[in-house]
Protein backbone atom coordinates (compact mmCIF):
# COMPACT_ATOMS: atom_id res chain seq x y z
CA UNK A 1 0.00 0.00 0.00
CA UNK A 2 1.49 3.27 -0.91
CA UNK A 3 -0.16 7.34 -0.67
CA UNK A 4 1.53 9.85 -0.12
CA UNK A 5 4.61 9.09 1.97
CA UNK A 6 3.42 6.32 3.71
CA UNK A 7 4.59 2.95 2.53
CA UNK A 8 4.09 -0.04 4.42
CA UNK A 9 6.35 -3.69 3.53
CA UNK A 10 4.80 -6.73 5.06
CA UNK A 11 7.06 -9.73 4.53
CA UNK A 12 5.54 -12.73 4.24
CA UNK A 13 8.57 -14.69 3.86
CA UNK A 14 8.32 -15.98 8.00
CA UNK A 15 11.66 -13.66 8.83
CA UNK A 16 11.62 -12.61 12.73
CA UNK A 17 9.73 -9.27 13.53
CA UNK A 18 11.60 -5.55 13.77
CA UNK A 19 12.68 -5.36 17.54
CA UNK A 20 10.98 -2.60 19.98
CA UNK A 21 13.36 -0.86 19.32
CA UNK A 22 11.88 0.03 16.20
CA UNK A 23 9.11 2.75 16.86
CA UNK A 24 6.88 2.57 13.76
CA UNK A 25 3.14 3.99 13.11
CA UNK A 26 2.21 2.52 9.92
CA UNK A 27 0.07 -0.13 11.44
CA UNK A 28 -1.26 1.56 14.42
CA UNK A 29 -2.10 5.09 15.35
CA UNK A 30 -4.20 5.87 18.22
CA UNK A 31 -4.35 9.18 19.54
CA UNK A 32 -5.81 8.38 23.19
CA UNK A 33 -4.00 4.29 23.52
CA UNK A 34 -1.45 3.88 26.28
CA UNK A 35 2.01 1.54 26.13
CA UNK A 36 -1.07 -1.12 27.01
CA UNK A 37 -2.03 -0.95 23.55
CA UNK A 38 -2.48 -3.84 21.62
CA UNK A 39 -2.98 -4.17 17.47
CA UNK A 40 -3.55 -6.99 15.68
CA UNK A 41 -3.78 -7.28 12.32
CA UNK A 42 -4.94 -9.80 9.35
CA UNK A 43 -4.58 -10.24 5.88
CA UNK A 44 -6.44 -12.83 4.35
CA UNK A 45 -7.36 -13.73 0.65
CA UNK A 46 -10.59 -13.98 0.18
CA UNK A 47 -11.27 -14.40 -3.45
CA UNK A 48 -8.16 -14.20 -6.31
CA UNK A 49 -8.97 -10.68 -6.54
CA UNK A 50 -9.72 -9.56 -3.03
CA UNK A 51 -7.90 -9.14 0.24
CA UNK A 52 -9.50 -8.52 4.18
CA UNK A 53 -7.36 -6.40 6.26
CA UNK A 54 -8.79 -7.41 9.45
CA UNK A 55 -7.64 -5.49 13.12
CA UNK A 56 -8.60 -5.87 16.20
CA UNK A 57 -8.12 -2.84 18.66
CA UNK A 58 -7.36 -3.73 22.47
CA UNK A 59 -6.01 -1.64 25.30
CA UNK A 60 -7.82 -2.53 28.62
CA UNK A 61 -6.88 0.85 30.49
CA UNK A 62 -8.34 3.20 27.85
CA UNK A 63 -11.30 1.16 26.22
CA UNK A 64 -14.37 -1.78 27.87
CA UNK A 65 -13.42 -4.29 25.17
CA UNK A 66 -11.39 -4.72 22.05
CA UNK A 67 -13.08 -3.46 18.81
CA UNK A 68 -12.65 -5.26 15.49
CA UNK A 69 -13.29 -3.98 12.21
CA UNK A 70 -12.99 -5.42 8.38
CA UNK A 71 -11.97 -3.53 5.15
CA UNK A 72 -12.21 -5.51 2.01
CA UNK A 73 -9.37 -4.31 -0.90
CA UNK A 74 -10.10 -5.40 -4.39
CA UNK A 75 -7.48 -5.57 -6.92
CA UNK A 76 -6.99 -2.67 -8.98
CA UNK A 77 -7.71 -3.00 -12.58
CA UNK A 78 -5.86 -0.66 -15.40
CA UNK A 79 -2.75 1.18 -14.88
CA UNK A 80 -1.50 2.00 -11.17
CA UNK A 81 -0.49 5.53 -11.06
CA UNK A 82 2.34 7.34 -8.07
CA UNK A 83 0.25 9.20 -5.75
CA UNK A 84 1.62 12.95 -6.21
CA UNK A 85 0.38 16.68 -5.99
CA UNK A 86 0.40 18.14 -9.77
CA UNK A 87 -0.90 21.47 -8.17
CA UNK A 88 0.92 24.06 -10.34
CA UNK A 89 2.89 21.96 -12.01
CA UNK A 90 2.52 22.84 -16.09
CA UNK A 91 4.76 20.28 -17.76
CA UNK A 92 1.64 17.59 -16.59
CA UNK A 93 -0.33 20.00 -19.30
CA UNK A 94 2.55 19.37 -21.93
CA UNK A 95 3.48 15.51 -21.30
CA UNK A 96 -0.49 14.80 -22.27
CA UNK A 97 -0.85 17.36 -25.02
CA UNK A 98 2.47 15.43 -26.09
CA UNK A 99 1.02 12.27 -25.53
CA UNK A 100 -2.35 13.27 -27.37
CA UNK A 101 -0.14 14.41 -30.58
CA UNK A 102 1.52 10.92 -30.02
CA UNK A 103 -1.84 8.81 -30.31
CA UNK A 104 -2.91 11.11 -32.75
CA UNK A 105 -0.30 10.09 -35.09
CA UNK A 106 -0.87 6.70 -34.74
CA UNK A 107 -4.63 6.58 -36.35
Amino acid sequence: MEKIYDVRIIPLDGRPRLSAAHQQYMGGLFRFADENLRLTERFSRVADDTLRYEFTVNDPTVWTAPCTASIYWKRASGEIYEYACHEGNYSVHDMLTGARADEDARR
